[in-house]
């Protein structure tokens, strides 16, 4: 007999407290893009697990929550000014900027948004300074299930 999984999948809907639509336009396909892949025929291809759609007008993402027997490690780190301690704590608010990038352009919502998929996937985020300087993010994340015998 084939073992079955549990499927659980829930949506983040593109619209603000306010009801106003996320922005940049194209938000849910970025998102869902961090995790495709180029398939067979050299087209990109959306993982089952994290796609676009779009519901009643609304740009959303689905994410597909599996139960998983191990974990996997994606860590990403970068050379810029990074944050200090205090700020490392707040990075993953909603609408929380940094006080150094207050002048540039964006909403403060992309760690939130990861650290929300992150949780609900089971996962955990950790953001560290790195040496001498920069920031290093660690998403760790469900495996594959095993197969039940």
């Amino acid at each position: 007999m084939a073992a079955s999984i549990e499927v659980i999948e829930f949506v983040i809907v593109g619209t603000t407290l306010d009801g106003k639509a996320f922005r940049p336009s194209d938000w849910a396909e970025r998102l869902c893009g961090v995790m495709s892949a180029f398939g067979g025929d050299h087209r990109m291809q959306y993982s089952p697990f994290v796609h676009p759609v779009t519901s009643n007008g609304v740009r959303c993402v689905v994410v597909d929550v599996r139960p998983a027997e191990s974990t996997v490690d994606i860590s990403v780190a970068d050379d810029g000014p990074g944050l200090s301690s205090a700020d490392l704590c707040r990075a993953t608010e909603r609408l929380w900027r940094a006080p150094s990038v207050q002048n540039v352009e964006g909403a403060g919502l992309g760690l939130a948004i990861v650290a929300a998929l992150v949780e609900a996937s089971g996962g955990a985020l950790e953001l560290t300074g790195c040496d001498p300087h920069g920031l290093r993010v660690t998403l760790t994340l469900p495996g594959p299930a095993a197969p039940a015998d």
